[in-house]
């Protein structure tokens, strides 16, 4: 009695383990559909409207979602990378955009290199400015902030202020023209009486220079000694303006009404007779507009990259599908970037997305999602799809203790079938002891001989086993034993009271 207890207790457990192991497998499965389905909503701060980068990031978006349903981006407008990088650190933005001269906070990771943006000086080409100190008391064409709020200057303004104090100037040297670039450009455009010189950080061939560059004759004006800002500040790097990065200009800037009317007296000379009227036009339209490459020769300037920037505790998987959209689908990136007239010239920039290289001076580390897209580790086929095995392996093992405990519990009802017969056996033993007569005991032999029958039928139906039946065969024959014993003693003494009557 004591062993069958023990092994119903034992065969609770087995089933409560097997339960368990339902339970593991539904949560399993749950969390991979879960994971399956999960829906990425990212905020990235991409700086002012109609900048690079909020061009680049609402391409990315466009491409992004169409292409994996499960991202969903929000872009977040700013004034430029300061506020980008205070939005990352305080997590109201999961990403962001920004300079790579700028500190970021412990938070930060890197993801991309979205292009270089270079410092491009220059002036009127008849301006007798030749170098950067030269600006000193002259009118810059570039959209300023208060000298003593500094926290507050943009990327543009703060990049100027740490070359002119490089060069040993400051705030007052200069007289700031322009509320913002194109107000700053449109003074420029008008002469050096409004403005002398512009300074923009964009990167190479951009379309606003190129138009300034094709309205007015102008020269840029070298940075010197960028190796050595570059050892003071190292997001700054060297760089260099090409040759003919833009095309020459349409027109020189009218300097003063005396000099036009002097050209104006001067006669023409009268041309040969074999030149055509055809011909001399062409020839006054090609002088009257100057198609030199812009600048004539390489200039020594400087660069900082943009970076794509995430925060440390962004989920892994949707920094590798922003990446791998970066990085393997540009044509459409570009496409969606060309899509508004006016950011096509923008579209060339999803060609210079790169990877970013070791890390340099104070750069933030690599974030994980961007170390699994860039070194992809080789993964056997098991471990690569290890949740769809460990979903089989749980559903193999669910199984088998299922028929395992469908055996136990089969087992344990065949013990309790044959303790049962075993113990009706002991009793009806106990009633053959105890009774007087032979009309008492005929119902106990009976009964003996049906618990008999069915154990065999069990057997036969394999409600018991061999063993079992084995045992209870022995049980059961010391029994019939003792109660056909027990009905002779009866019978005889029953004989003898009569022989006496």
């Amino acid at each position: 009695m004591k062993n069958a207890i023990l092994r119903l207790k034992q065969i609770n457990i087995e089933v409560a383990a097997v339960s368990l192991a339902c339970a593991l497998l539904v949560g399993f499965l749950l969390l991979s559909a879960f994971n399956s389905f999960k829906t990425y909503r990212i905020g990235i701060a991409v700086g002012p409207p109609n900048s690079e980068t909020y061009v680049m990031m609402h391409a990315l978006k466009t491409v992004a979602e169409k292409r994996f349903p499960r991202i969903e981006i929000t872009l977040h407008e700013t004034v430029g990378s300061k506020d980008n990088l205070e939005r990352l650190r305080l997590g109201t933005s999961m990403m962001a955009t920004a300079q790579g001269n700028l500190p970021v906070s412990v938070e930060a990771r890197r993801v991309a290199v979205l292009f270089e943006n270079q410092f491009h000086l220059f002036v009127h080409k008849n301006s007798t400015i030749q170098q950067f100190w030269d600006l000193k008391g002259r009118k810059v064409a570039l959209p300023s902030f208060p000298e003593d709020k500094e926290d507050s200057w943009d990327d543009q303004f703060g990049a100027f202020m740490y070359t002119a104090r490089h060069f040993g100037l400051d705030y007052g040297d200069f007289t700031f023209v322009g509320n913002n670039d194109e107000a700053a450009g449109t003074a420029f455009t008008v002469g050096p009486s409004e403005a002398e010189a512009v300074f923009r950080i964009r990167p190479p061939h951009n379309a606003s220079i190129a138009v300034l560059a094709g309205n007015v004759k102008m020269r840029f004006i070298p940075i010197p000694e960028a190796d050595a800002i570059h050892i003071e500040r190292l997001g700054y790097s060297p760089a260099k303006i090409v040759k003919g990065s833009y095309k020459g200009s349409g027109r020189e800037v009218n300097v003063g009404k005396g000099q036009a009317d002097k050209s104006a007296e001067k006669p023409a000379e009268k041309p040969a007779a074999t030149v055509s009227k055809a011909t001399s036009a062409a020839a006054i339209a090609s002088a009257d507009r100057d198609v030199s490459p812009v600048p004539a020769s390489d200039i020594d300037t400087l660069g900082v990259k943009v970076n794509l920037l995430a925060r440390e505790d962004m989920d892994p998987e949707p920094v590798r599908l922003l990446l791998q959209v970066l990085m393997e689908m540009r044509p459409e990136l570009a496409a969606a970037a060309a899509k508004q007239e006016a950011h096509a010239p923008m579209a060339v920039l999803f060609g210079s997305v790169s990877q970013p290289t070791s890390r340099v001076g104070f750069e933030p580390p690599l974030h994980a999602g961007a170390s699994t897209y860039f070194s992809p580790v080789s993964v056997p086929f098991v471990v690569e799809h290890a949740n769809s095995f460990t979903a089989v392996i749980l559903a193999l093992l669910l199984v088998a203790a299922g028929w395992i405990v469908k055996g136990r519990l089969r087992g344990a009802e065949q013990v309790a079938q044959a303790n049962g017969q075993n113990r009706r056996i002991m009793e009806l033993m106990e009633e053959a002891r105890t009774s007087t007569s032979d009309r008492q005991i005929e119902p106990i032999r009976t009964e003996m001989l049906a618990i008999f029958s069915t154990a065999v039928s069990d057997l036969t139906e394999a409600r018991i086993t061999k063993e079992s039946f084995q045992s209870f065969q022995s049980i059961w024959s010391v029994g019939y034993e003792a109660i056909r014993a027990r009905r002779r003693a009866i019978r005889v003494w029953e004989g003898s009271t009569n022989n006496k009557r």
